[in-house]
């Protein structure tokens, strides 16, 4: 029972991984370019918090503990079974981080972000928050605009690594950076 509890989890960890890591990477990213650089200090992560509250930043935990928990599961059926789950979650990460399943393009993560910044508007206009409405509305605004310049470019997600060197403030960040490597 424990093997197939522990495979489960690691399947779905494993589809599951590099989406969430590159929509918590994008969230990064983008919180850091929507806040201005004299507000860095006041936000090191920009509005990261913001743009991922809610069901991102739950994906991005699952994603990242799901296998953890999994392997650790699978120590329960036999000592050796967490090496090789470790194996095939390697193996399957790597294999669905090329597949459709979780895009390696940007402007598909601020669409996602973008969607969920709308239903945070409407649902605090719903309630009758009109601060938050009000706050979540401009949230959607800057991630339209950040979307505009990045919609179509076939621009890759920031790995986690340069959405934490990213400058605030600068929208453009990752296109100068595409044209660099061109």
């Amino acid at each position: 029972m424990w093997f197939w509890v522990s495979a489960s989890l690691l399947i779905v960890g494993a589809l599951f991984s590099p989406f969430s890591g590159r929509l918590q990477s994008t969230g990064l990213w983008a919180g850091k370019a929507l806040v201005p650089e004299e507000a860095a200090d006041a936000y090191p992560r920009g509005l990261q918090d913001a743009l991922t509250d809610g069901w991102p930043s739950t994906i991005g935990m699952l994603g990242s503990t799901m296998p953890l928990v999994a392997i650790g599961i699978s120590f329960l059926h036999a000592w050796w079974l967490p090496l090789a789950m470790l194996g095939a979650w390697s193996i399957m990460t790597a294999i669905t981080a090329r597949t459709p399943i979780a895009s390696p393009w940007l402007d598909r993560y601020l669409m996602i972000l973008l969607g969920h910044a709308q239903r945070r508007e409407a649902n605090y206009a719903t309630a009758g928050d009109a601060m938050r409405a009000e706050a979540a509305r401009e949230l959607k605004e800057q991630l339209e605009d950040l979307l505009t310049v990045y919609l179509g470019k076939q621009i890759p997600v920031p790995s986690m690594k340069v959405a934490k060197a990213a400058p605030h403030g600068d929208v453009y960040s990752l296109l100068r950076a595409e044209s660099d490597h061109s």
